[in-house]
């Protein structure tokens, strides 16, 4: 077997010695591990064979926080699932019409603190570049990258930019519309024909104007990575980077913006700040690896709000969790999103 492969990597623990292997366009998983270690085995190993199914996502709230979230204005969260939650703390300093506001931690009336916590999902955009479980869309991803570059995706398990060169320098000629200032792509054009996944690597997104309209939306979803893909468990964010512009996004003017892939809108591995007033009139998940904040303004979201507060990084452009000004939130119960940080186990052997 692929065990019994002499230079087949194997991790080794106080417990004893494992390994891993994955077979490529498979959802499949085979582990061994040997006791005391692989050199010294008491016995043969123990071998499991794990079968998973990508799972759907289906947000419980409107707005969704693990870190604690300010709700300021007169804001309306509606829908079914009309309603905002944090993990943490809670603070009122506006008149908001909503189906609830609940918190884990405590909270200011009309919100009820003390309520069970919610399940948050992994946000991290290089999950999705790492999966892409949908081929039809190769054709139609881009990486925007650090110095100026545009590519085709990658192949899989390569870092993001080593693919196929499409453009050599957008930082004075825009490329679909993109051009990369300083730590910025930025997107000002009102074209809205410009659709596609677009993959910003170790760099911020600002887009502004009005690309779109209700009758002839932009098509888009754009993820964002940081400086590094995520930080170690029990890190202080420092490989985020402490300078703007590493995997935040930015959303001003007035774009009306409907997600390229089903479901999911924007992906930040860092800060993720609307102001304005865009719209999101198709279901789209707003995400954030760290936090998010909604300036004032009037935007409209259909979907879902998330922000997994891992951390967060000094310098970033957010800090704490907020939705002010006049914003409209709807989510409904048959909103859905895969992401590939959301499996199913599907069978779990031993051989």
């Amino acid at each position: 077997t692929a065990f019994e492969n002499t230079n087949l990597p194997v991790l080794q623990t106080p417990q004893g010695d494992y390994a891993v292997i994955k077979p490529e366009g498979a959802n499949i998983v085979y582990a061994a591990s040997w006791i005391p270690s692989r050199a010294d085995a008491a016995g043969s190993p123990r071998i499991l064979k794990v079968e998973y199914l990508l799972s759907s996502y289906s947000p419980q709230s409107a707005a969704l926080t693990s870190g604690n979230l300010t709700i300021n204005g007169s804001g309306v969260i509606s829908g079914d699932k009309g309603t905002a939650h944090t993990n943490s703390d809670m603070t009122i300093n506006g008149t908001p019409t909503t189906e609830g506001l609940t918190a884990s931690g405590t909270a200011e009336a009309p919100a009820v603190g003390g309520q069970p916590p919610q399940a948050v999902p992994k946000i991290n955009p290089r999950t999705m570049y790492e999966s892409r479980f949908d081929a039809s869309i190769t054709t139609s991803w881009f990486d925007l990258c650090p110095d100026g570059s545009v590519h085709r995706p990658a192949a899989m398990g390569d870092e993001p930019c080593t693919g196929t060169l499409l453009e050599v320098d957008a930082s004075t000629v825009p490329f679909r519309g993109w051009t990369l200032s300083s730590n910025d792509w930025t997107f000002n054009d009102n074209n809205s024909s410009y659709a596609g996944v677009y993959y910003v690597y170790k760099k911020g997104v600002k887009v502004s104007g009005s690309p779109g309209t209700p009758a002839s939306p932009w098509r888009a979803t754009i993820l964002a990575q940081a400086a590094e893909a995520a930080p170690p468990a029990g890190s202080d964010c420092t490989l985020h980077g402490h300078d703007h512009g590493f995997g935040d996004i930015e959303i001003s003017g007035s774009p009306t913006i409907t997600p390229f892939i089903d479901g999911l809108g924007l992906m930040a591995g860092r800060d993720l700040k609307i102001s304005g007033s865009s719209k999101f009139p198709i279901a789209s998940l707003l995400a954030a690896h760290e936090q998010i904040e909604i300036l004032g303004g009037s935007p409209v979201i259909n979907g879902a709000l998330v922000a997994q507060d891992v951390c967060d990084t000094p310098g970033s452009p957010v800090n704490n969790n907020l939705i002010s000004g006049s914003v409209t939130i709807t989510l409904n119960s048959d909103f859905e999103v895969t992401l590939p940080a959301a499996l199913r186990t599907a069978l779990w052997i031993e051989l």
